[in-house]
């Protein structure tokens, strides 16, 4: 879940411009060699590292923010939340702050002294308020409506998504500033959260909306598997529900034990939205899971109006007017065919297809670059996002990761 959490609102950092004409610049990345977890300097085309230079950090590290110059990172390290601050040039720490149980949604850091984040926890959420400078915490407030559903980062704060406890009912979305000031709205037409089933089987249902702010950052887009597209004005938190005025074909509900929904909101005006529905039944005492793509809708904000340009996946990723769609069903923890890598315009028009029917599970991106990526994080296809051209295939001693990626 700490993964997941972080996979929504985190951008990779690549140390300098990149353009496809040019040498591209190095990446960092974090690298587990012989059970040691370092930050790394990387060559983007080989993965390989460019200097001498790394940092050890904690297992599962994660970029949360950089500073507003971008000099300074600040990474969740360790368990629970421990920002640790990184100068982007030497790859020194800077020092860290232990903020508790929980993991780090999303965060903003507008200003040197100021960064706020939305730490999520399997009974509470929480926002806090820090200043990177003298590693001190200035506020930490506890809210009432207590999981955390999905989380932004904005120029000045953060946006999130909150359920009560042990149910499924209306969201809340908050938006929180680095004065600890938190403002919500009750979307009345939007449900999401966890609840039991009625029965005695033991079986959870879940609903978990997407989230998506526009390119101005100043409204958001709250949706769940049909109904409507809540828009809510992040300034005044003024909503407008949108019926969407074409569903995607309807799926049997016998069986459905849940839904999750992700949404990407493009330059063009356009909402990605993709997801997975989730089955669970118990057979002879075994419970049985199978996870369905939701393929991909495209939403026009314009008119509200929808249509399905892909029905096999459930991941989504971006590379400037290029979107990126891959992944595949499960039935009980183990892939099925997938769609390989499919690459869309801003239109919905097909742009490439790569890799057949492969289950593609993880991509990370960086540079316009997209990391196909597999063996335990230790195999990598790289791919020109723009244009489909598999550009290299190469393999890495250890299990990489690029900062921030998902």
């Amino acid at each position: 879940m700490r993964r997941f959490a972080a996979a929504a609102v985190v951008s990779v950092l690549v140390l300098g411009v990149t353009s496809a004409a040019a040498k591209r610049s190095p990446v960092l990345a974090t690298v587990s060699k012989g059970g040691v977890v370092s930050l790394t300097r990387l060559d983007p085309m080989s993965l390989r590292p460019v200097d001498g230079r790394s940092l050890p950090v904690g297992g599962g590290a994660y970029l949360v923010a950089h500073s507003p110059r971008g000099a300074t990172l600040a990474l969740d390290t360790d368990s629970g939340v421990v920002l640790s601050f990184v100068d982007t040039a030497s790859l020194r720490p800077r020092g860290s702050i232990a903020l508790g149980a929980g993991w780090t949604g999303a965060a903003a850091w507008p200003s040197p002294a100021r960064l706020v984040a939305v730490l999520g926890g399997e009974v509470s959420t929480r926002v806090v308020v820090v200043n990177p400078l003298t590693r001190k915490k200035l506020a930490d407030r506890s809210l009432r409506y207590q999981i955390l559903l999905a989380s932004a980062a904005t120029a000045d704060g953060v946006v999130f998504l909150l359920s009560q406890l042990s149910e499924i009912a209306p969201v809340r979305l908050a938006v929180a500033g680095t004065d600890g000031v938190v403002r919500s709205v009750l979307l009345a037409q939007i449900t999401g959260g966890t609840e039991s089933t009625a029965d005695d089987t033991g079986l959870m249902r879940t609903a978990q909306p997407g989230l998506a702010l526009d390119p101005t950052r100043t409204k958001a887009a709250v949706l769940g598997a049909d109904g409507p597209v809540a828009e809510v004005d992040l300034r005044t938190l003024a909503v407008t529900y949108h019926p969407r005025a074409l569903r995607a074909p309807a799926r049997a509900a016998k069986g459905l034990q849940g839904w999750q929904r992700r949404a990407l909101w493009l330059d063009s005006g356009v909402l990605a939205v993709t997801g997975m529905d989730f089955g669970a039944a118990v057979k002879d005492g075994v419970e049985e899971v199978t996870e369905t793509p939701a393929g991909v809708t495209y939403v026009d904000t314009g008119d509200w109006r929808s249509r399905v340009v892909d029905s096999g996946a459930s991941y989504l990723a971006r590379a400037g007017s290029t979107v990126l769609a891959y992944g595949s069903a499960t039935r009980q923890g183990l892939a099925l065919p997938g769609i390989g890598l499919r690459g869309y315009g801003a239109d919905g028009a097909a742009r490439f297809q790569l890799f057949d029917n492969e289950s593609i599970g993880d991509v990370q991106m960086a540079g316009g670059l997209a990391y196909v990526t597999g063996c335990g994080g230790r195999c990598f296809r790289i791919v020109e996002a723009s244009t489909g051209a598999l550009v290299a295939s190469l393999s890495t001693p250890g299990d990489t990761r690029l900062v921030g990626a998902g």
